[in-house]
């Protein structure tokens, strides 16, 4: 069984929750969530796939989101050191990352910071910024808008997840419902399981529970340029991104890639942003334990 809401009081006094998942002994891996998200999403993937994973998965929640402190002023590059410190508590003298969607970027810090203590790292879904181009990658209006506005005005699209919740059973329903359907069908279909669509709510709702500005500077971390060079990453780096995903462009994902000197794409066509993660936990879990080829 998963242990969740534990938690470590860093060196510098903030509180940094986690949860633990999977098997013991099994192949340490910190997980990064999405955004907004905290470290309950694992549960999204299933018992039975984090079971037979051979992976001992600790995902934690980025300052302010959730039940860990929020940090005034914290960069992307920064969550290195909270790294540095929980693995350090809970013993791994080496381990594999894992990032998804938002929390790729994250994944990527790791592996350009801490090569040394990595034994893989691994980005699904991974939301890329813009800025990185310049403004010399054509981008299409959809995903413009959606960049500017997650960038510059995320409270924009927090607020309405914040309302959803305090809905009444019945028209929150709908409003899930209407939600679901601009996802491609992959995702959809992982979404028509009740309990994956609890488990996805349940963490964006404990994420904003203590209030909006976490998730709003994790979504404006996200999109700006960062504070590291994703071009000094020299070890592996597997990326999984599904040809539907809405979410993310995989032109995006693919012009990202070939910026990154030992990056390694695999696109599923028929896989979306969650039906990724979900659907093909098994190939993920081969990829940080280095048990396939690059494809």
């Amino acid at each position: 069984m998963p242990d969740c809401d534990l938690n470590l009081i860093l060196a510098d006094g903030r509180r940094l929750a986690y949860a633990m998942f999977g098997t013991e002994p099994g192949l340490p891996v910190i997980y990064f969530h999405g955004t907004p998200g905290r470290g309950l999403e694992p549960f999204i993937i299933g018992d039975d796939a984090l079971a037979t994973a051979g992976l001992r998965l600790v995902a934690f929640d980025r300052p302010g989101l959730g039940g860990s402190d929020f940090l005034r002023g914290r960069t992307v590059g920064d969550i290195a050191d909270d790294v540095i410190q929980l693995a350090g508590h809970l013993g791994f003298e080496r381990f594999a990352v894992l990032g998804m969607s938002g929390g790729g970027p994250y994944a990527a810090a790791c592996a350009a910071k801490l090569p040394s203590r990595l034994t893989s790292a691994v980005i699904v879904s991974g939301a890329w910024t813009w800025e990185e181009f310049g403004g010399a990658m054509r981008v299409p209006v959809r995903d413009a808008v959606v960049s500017f506005v997650s960038g510059r005005l995320p409270y924009t699209l927090l607020w309405p997840l914040k309302l959803l919740q305090r809905l009444p059973p019945g028209l929150s329903g709908r409003c899930l419902k209407l939600l679901r359907s601009f996802f491609p069908e992959p995702d959809q279909a992982q979404l028509r399981q009740p309990w994956r669509l609890d488990a996805l709510m349940a963490a964006v709702r404990e994420a904003l529970r203590p209030g909006l500005r976490g998730a709003a500077l994790d979504m404006r971390l996200i999109e700006r340029r960062y504070d590291f060079d994703c071009g000094t990453i020299q070890m592996p780096l597997r990326i999984f991104h599904g040809a539907l995903d809405r979410n993310v462009p995989a032109a995006l994902v693919q012009a990202c890639a070939k910026k990154l000197p030992k990056a390694q794409l695999t696109v599923f066509p028929q896989e979306g942003h969650l039906s990724t993660l979900c659907g093909r936990f098994a190939e993920i879990a081969a990829a940080l334990k280095g048990d396939i080829k690059p494809v």
